[in-house]
């Protein structure tokens, strides 16, 4: 039976489909009703933006025992308008550790050793807690629309795909990128989801939730 630690243990799916669903479903809509009162801030839209980004991941991978990793990442960004209406397309270039953590039982002479996959196995061995590193090269293709819920101040709810490369791996990935931001002035943050499509480490695949901070010039 599977160790309810594993279950219960923060879902990042789940917590991709919270965010999916409330941030870009409930945000957008009330903003649709906010933002026609701001209309002529879209006149005044900027044709691009350059930015800095900095801030953390919790990173996973979908085999069961699989634990969150959190770290650090960051880089820059920059965005370009696209239609009258305030639609952008953003890319840039970031360091992110797409890894993972989770429990390793094992003989330290022999080699010999046993990760748990969603099954409880007495072992009479050596166990530690394992952090598997994926340190990459991360580039964004989102679209985003921004809604002017004030003179100075954006929703901006994006959408699009990623493509990255794990030097720790040393595979390429390319996934979905889904998240909402918000600007105040040239101050910036955003939440969101990154879901990969390619298998990475065997047959699994990469999943995070990224909390952003930087600044627009």
């Amino acid at each position: 039976m599977r160790d309810e630690r594993y279950t219960n243990y923060f879902n990042i799916i789940t917590m991709k489909k919270l965010l999916r669903f409330t941030l870009l479903t409930v945000l957008v809509a009330t903003s649709l009703q906010v933002s026609a009162k701001f209309y002529p801030a879209y006149k005044n839209a900027p044709k691009m933006h350059i930015g800095v980004r900095g801030g953390i991941t919790f990173s996973t991978m979908d085999y069961s025992n699989a634990e969150v990793l959190t770290a650090p990442y960051g880089g820059l960004a920059v965005d370009f308008k696209v239609a009258k209406l305030p639609i952008y397309v953003e890319t840039g270039a970031y360091y992110m550790d797409k890894g993972c953590r989770y429990e390793w039982w094992g003989d330290m002479e022999t080699g010999a050793y046993y990760m748990d996959k969603g099954c409880r196995y007495e072992w009479w061995g050596d166990h530690k807690d394992y952090t598997d590193h994926n340190h990459s090269i991360f580039i964004p293709a989102v679209a985003s629309y921004h809604f002017y819920i004030g003179k100075n101040m954006t929703l901006q709810p994006f959408t699009g795909f990623y493509t990255s490369y794990g030097i720790d791996y040393e595979k390429l990935d390319f996934g979905i990128r889904e998240g909402v931001a918000f600007t105040y002035n040239q101050f910036y943050t955003n939440l969101g989801v990154n879901a990969g499509l390619v298998e990475q480490d065997g047959d699994e695949e990469h999943a995070s939730i990224f909390l952003t901070v930087g600044v627009n010039f």
